[in-house]
């Protein structure tokens, strides 16, 4: 519904589905210069393409540097996974024991769990079509800027 009405008002679409789970049916517009997000109905998947997109663009449009969140390498410390055709974004806590953080993911039921998105304090970037083993260094999102200011101090 979101797309079709957005285009009735004017706007003029960019793309519809990103490669990223949760998150996967994000669409993106344009009025003139200015950018309209239509965020996915889950609870999860919108918080993602909020943080990943929106709060992004909010703060370019602010004029505020950094544009793009801050990231850290931390090394995966749960469940080998398998690989996945699309990039996940996967809710995780911080563990900051060793000398470099480490990331345990919090267990979820889905999209629509709002008690595991309450506790995540990072988001793990797990790359597309790559196997993820205990140990596997990867790229985090920190979800406040306390998070972000300690990682960077240890």
């Amino acid at each position: 519904l979101v797309p079709r009405i957005l285009i009735q008002e004017g706007v003029e679409p960019v793309f519809h589905h990103v490669s990223l789970k949760p998150g996967h049916p994000l669409w993106f517009g344009k009025i003139g210069r200015n950018p309209v997000f239509g965020l996915p109905g889950n609870t999860m998947s919108a918080f993602v393409c909020f943080e990943l997109f929106v709060r992004p663009a909010l703060r370019r449009l602010m004029g505020l540097r950094p544009v793009l969140p801050q990231r850290l390498r931390a090394y995966w410390s749960g469940p080998a996974l398998s690989p996945n055709s699309r990039m996940r974004a996967m809710g995780v806590s911080l563990d900051r024991g060793e000398k470099t953080p480490s990331l345990c993911p919090i267990p979820s039921r889905g999209s629509s769990d709002v008690s595991a998105l309450s506790q995540f304090q990072a988001l793990a970037l797990l790359p597309p079509d790559t196997a993820i083993d205990p140990g596997t260094q990867l790229e985090a999102i920190p979800l406040c800027q306390n998070e972000a200011e300690s990682m960077r101090q240890t």
